[in-house]
């Protein structure tokens, strides 16, 4: 391989991990904002505390576990007990 294939092939990798990043933070925002709108949407009153806690968060899965559970609970604190 040339260096000229070697560094194409280098940026390419880059460019790969720089949109898996960038797919990854706008996932995190849509996920964010969704789980706002479901507390919202139920009237679930959400504390300076909670919403220092979803700000921090950029975790997928987190987001995803934390969905599940405002869709059925009661309280905004029965999101975070596991946390």
């Amino acid at each position: 391989m040339t260096i000229a294939e070697q560094l194409e092939a280098k940026g390419r990798a880059e460019g790969r991990l720089e949109g898996r990043a960038e797919g990854r933070a706008e996932a995190v925002e849509t996920l964010r904002g969704t789980l706002l709108v479901v507390l919202e949407r139920r009237g679930l009153p959400i504390s300076i505390e909670h919403r220092a806690s979803i700000a921090a968060c950029d975790d997928p899965a987190v987001f995803q576990r934390w969905l599940l559970a405002a869709a059925t609970t009661s309280t905004v604190d029965g999101i975070f007990q596991d946390e």
